[in-house]
């Protein structure tokens, strides 16, 4: 069958059964408008906007995870000695008078 006749068929003879009611369109359209505003609303979209896109994504947990091993791996301060502070604390390193 030539897909033009059929194309052509369908445009030609509706669906059968009860049609949409005039306002249906636009009550669709005003749903989504809504649910739109509601998503771009509060303070974790500005924050989870960016990374709705697979790239920017990737890009965020690749820079989280190198801040992780960045902070993992940067110098720590030397504890102070062990030995002096024991020393400093043992009664039996006491002068007695």
């Amino acid at each position: 069958m030539d897909d033009s006749r059929f194309d052509a068929f369908l445009k030609n003879h509706p669906p059968p059964g009860p049609g949409l009611p005039a306002s249906f369109q636009s009550g669709v359209w005003q749903r989504i408008a809504a649910r739109a505003q509601e998503e771009e609303a509060g303070w974790a979209a500005f924050f989870t906007r960016p990374l709705r896109h697979p790239l920017a994504g990737a890009l965020a947990l690749g820079a989280l995870v190198l801040a992780g091993f960045w902070l993992g791996h940067a110098p720590v301060a030397e504890p102070p000695d062990a030995r002096a502070y024991l020393a400093s604390i043992s009664p039996f390193a006491m002068e007695h008078r």
